[in-house]
C-alpha cells in the first residue's frame, strides 16, 4: 500500500514545470530564476530541476552532484523559450543540452545565437561606458561649480580695490 507522503509525491512528478532539451532529454523544474547576468553580461536563466533517468544515464550524473535528488543549471537566457503556459504542466525548451552543449537546435539558429551574445556583451559595455561618463560629467560640474565660487569670492575681494594683473611685476609696466 503507498502510504499518503509518497502518494502526494507521485502527484506532483505528473505535473508541474517541464524542460525538454534540444537533444530530448528532459528534466522537471523545481524553480526558474529570470535575470541572472553573468560577468561577461550575458543573461542566464537559472533553474533547479530533477534531471530524467535518460539525462542521468547519458551524463553519468552522480548522486553527489545532486544529494536531494535535485541540481542546479544555467542557461543563456537566449536559448531558453517557453513553450506551454499551462499553469498545471509549463513546458520549456532549451536548445542546448543538459551540459549546455550545442545540439542539433543550437546549430540552426547558431547564428542568431551569436549575434544576440555578442549584443548582450556590447550593451553591458556600453552600460559601463555610461556609467563611468556620468561620473566624469559629475565631477567636472561639481569643479566647475568650486571654481565659480572662488572667482565670485576673488571677485567681491578686489570690489573698491585697485586690481593688479599678477602677471605685472610693477606698477609702472601695467600702466604702459
Amino acid at each position: 500500500m503507498v502510504d499518503k507522503k509518497e502518494e502526494i509525491l507521485n502527484q506532483r512528478e505528473s505535473q508541474g514545470d517541464f524542460i525538454i532539451f534540444g537533444d530530448g532529454g528532459m528534466a522537471k523544474v523545481l524553480k526558474r530564476i529570470d535575470g541572472i547576468i553573468d560577468k561577461d553580461g550575458i543573461e542566464k536563466v537559472r533553474f533547479i530541476l530533477k534531471p530524467s533517468s535518460g539525462i542521468i544515464q547519458r551524463f553519468n550524473i552522480q548522486s553527489k552532484e545532486m544529494p536531494q535528488g535535485w541540481i542546479k543549471k544555467e542557461y543563456p537566457k537566449n536559448m531558453v523559450h517557453l513553450a506551454s503556459v499551462d499553469p498545471t504542466m509549463r513546458i520549456t525548451f532549451v536548445l542546448c543540452d543538459f551540459l549546455g552543449n550545442p545540439t542539433v537546435l543550437t546549430r540552426l539558429n547558431s547564428t542568431w545565437l551569436i549575434q544576440n551574445e555578442y549584443l548582450q556583451k556590447e550593451n553591458a559595455t556600453l552600460k559601463t561606458a555610461l556609467a563611468i561618463a556620468q561620473e566624469e560629467q559629475r565631477i567636472a560640474l561639481e569643479n566647475a561649480a568650486q571654481v565659480a565660487e572662488a572667482h565670485e569670492k576673488v571677485r567681491k575681494k578686489m570690489v573698491g580695490k585697485e586690481q593688479i594683473s599678477p602677471w605685472v611685476e610693477t606698477q609702472e609696466e601695467q600702466q604702459r
